[in-house]
C-alpha cells in the first residue's frame, strides 16, 4: 500500500524511478524487495519500462497516472493541425466491453515495442515516438472506443528495420 498511497512523491504522474524502490520498501527487510517487486508486477500494479524516461529507468504505475489529458504536453509534440510534409493515419476500434485494467496492459505492451519511446502518459492514453513517427493512443472508457493515430513524414516507407508504428499499435 505504501506504493499507491500519497505518503511519498516518488511516483510522479505514474512514473516511478527504479532508484526509489529502496525508500518505498524501507519498512520491509531488503531481502524481500525483489519478491515484493515480482508480486506488484504480477498483479500489474507496476510495470517495468524497458527504456529510460526522461533519463531515468522507471516503472509505470497505471493507477497513479493523471486522469486529465495533459493537453499542453501533447500539443508540444502533436499539434492540432497535421504538420506540412506529414500524413496522419488512424484507426478506431469500438468494443461492447473491455475489462478494467486492459488498457493499462496495452499501454505497457506498446512501450515494449522495439524502438518505441514514451513521450506523454495519462490514465487513458499515451503519446509515443518511433523514429520519425508519432503515435497517439487514446481509450475512451465511457463508450469503449480505442483511437489509434500515427503521423509520419510524407513518403515514409516502412521496412523490416523501420516497422510502421500504426501496424505495431493495431497488432497489440
Amino acid at each position: 500500500s505504501s506504493l499507491i498511497t500519497t505518503k511519498h512523491t516518488f511516483a510522479k504522474d505514474g512514473l516511478l524511478p527504479r532508484n526509489s524502490i529502496r525508500q518505498i520498501f524501507s519498512a520491509f527487510p531488503k531481502k524481500h524487495h525483489d519478491q515484493l517487486l515480482v508480486l506488484l508486477e504480477n498483479f500489474s500494479i507496476l510495470n517495468p519500462l524497458e527504456r529510460e524516461f526522461k533519463g531515468q529507468s522507471c516503472f509505470l504505475v497505471p493507477s497513479l497516472l493523471p486522469e486529465a489529458i495533459p493537453s499542453e504536453d501533447i500539443a508540444s509534440h502533436w499539434p492540432t493541425l497535421v504538420p506540412k510534409n506529414f500524413i496522419e493515419y488512424g484507426r478506431v476500434r469500438e468494443f461492447s466491453f473491455l475489462p478494467l485494467g486492459l488498457f493499462a496492459r496495452m499501454m505497457v505492451s506498446v512501450l515494449h515495442v522495439e524502438k518505441v519511446q514514451g513521450l506523454v502518459f495519462w490514465r487513458n492514453g499515451l503519446l509515443v515516438s518511433q523514429g520519425q513517427q508519432l503515435g497517439l493512443l487514446h481509450y475512451r472508457p465511457e463508450i469503449f472506443t480505442l483511437n489509434f493515430n500515427v503521423r509520419a513524414p510524407v513518403g515514409f516507407r516502412s521496412s523490416r528495420d523501420n516497422v510502421s508504428l500504426l501496424r505495431e499499435l493495431v497488432e497489440i
